[in-house]
């Protein structure tokens, strides 16, 4: 018997509009999340068979880890969830402060999936079915489909030997990468993929353009240069090993960045607006984010990348100050800190 399955039937029984699979925990702080990454099918792991849940409602609320359950993936499984990367990779999302699985504490507090299945959905559950939550599948779909043009950028004759030519070099990384999206074995992050996705339309673009030239320009040669090396890092990424117990579960590379912002005498600036993108997406129009927080200080999760942080007012887009930072992970829990220093007003 799936683990559950009693309480779906009493749910049945007693006629009930929606069945709730999941733990303990308070109804009223499970506020609907409209994401349209995050989907939910049927998954039979004995067979592979899968099933449409298009009626099931995800909700993220606060939960306390019951006893007995020391890990993320016990609490999925309790859950009727499937432990999967995207599950694992969403639980991460949702909770930033967890590094990997294992180590949970009874009564810490998280914030968890619930999904809600409709009558019919929830039967599966007695045969063998559980709750398959599918995390950013549109977004890696996308990125596969880019993976033919490419190809082409990067033949198999020198594929594994022109590190000269950035644009070769960079097309070879991104099948690398692509080869691991397929298997779909690890947890991924949601800004690390847009990253990807972003790098491979600038590299086509400059594939393009090199093809209708003999040679590139030194612009394009620089940023083609900079894309490789963040495809690089994005690969070492799926192939390095992540902590010393797992590199298939553990959180993907991300750090916590701290930007403070001062002025030439040393004197904090508050109530700046801070702004990241990625160096080698500079020059891409509408790829700057922005911090959730004014400084001084702000704070982000940002996965590792050479990124260009800059300070603007909130009402003019003024760049007041910028600096490159290479964003890596350190040994520790300090956040990476960086100091802007703006101009004066």
């Amino acid at each position: 018997m799936v683990p559950g399955t009693h309480h779906v039937r009493l749910l049945s029984a007693l006629m009930c509009l929606w069945c709730v699979l999941w733990i303990a925990t308070d109804a009223a702080n499970a506020e609907p999340i409209v994401n349209p990454d995050v989907t939910v099918t049927l998954f039979r792991p004995a067979d592979e068979a899968q099933k449409d849940a298009e009626a099931a409602t995800l909700l993220y609320p606060e939960i306390t880890v019951p006893a007995k359950v020391s890990s993320v993936t016990g609490l999925l499984n309790s859950s009727n969830i499937l432990a999967d990367s995207d599950a694992i990779g969403l639980m991460y999302l949702l909770n930033p402060q967890l590094d990997k699985v294992d180590g949970l504490v009874a009564g810490q507090t998280l914030r968890m999936v619930q999904v809600e299945l409709p009558p019919e959905a929830a039967k599966a559950l007695s045969d063998g079915f559980l709750i398959k939550v599918n995390y950013d599948e549109r977004l890696i779909a996308a990125i596969l489909s880019q993976r033919d043009t490419l190809e082409q950028l990067s033949p198999a004759s020198t594929r594994r030997t022109d590190h000269k030519d950035c644009i070769r070099s960079a097309a070879q990384y991104a099948t690398m990468i692509t080869d691991h999206l397929e298997v779909r074995d690890q947890p991924l992050e949601h800004q690390m993929l847009l990253q990807i996705q972003d790098d491979f339309v600038l590299l086509t673009q400059l594939g393009q353009r090199q093809s209708e030239a003999s040679k590139i320009p030194p612009d394009d040669e620089e940023t083609a240069c900079a894309v490789a090396a963040d495809l690089d890092l994005k690969r070492r990424g799926f192939e390095s090993r992540r902590d010393a117990s797992s590199s298939s579960t553990s959180r993907w590379p991300q750090v916590r960045v701290l930007i403070r912002t001062f002025d030439a005498s040393g004197t904090p600036k508050p109530m700046l607006r801070i702004h990241w993108v990625p160096q080698a997406l500079e020059h891409l129009p509408g790829r700057d984010q922005q911090f959730p927080q004014l400084s001084t200080p702000s704070e982000y999760m940002l996965p590792e990348a050479d990124y260009i942080f800059y300070a603007t007012r909130q009402d003019d887009p003024t760049v007041l100050g910028k600096v490159a930072v290479a964003v890596r992970r350190r040994p520790g829990s300090e956040p990476l800190t960086v100091d802007i220093q703006v101009a004066k007003p």
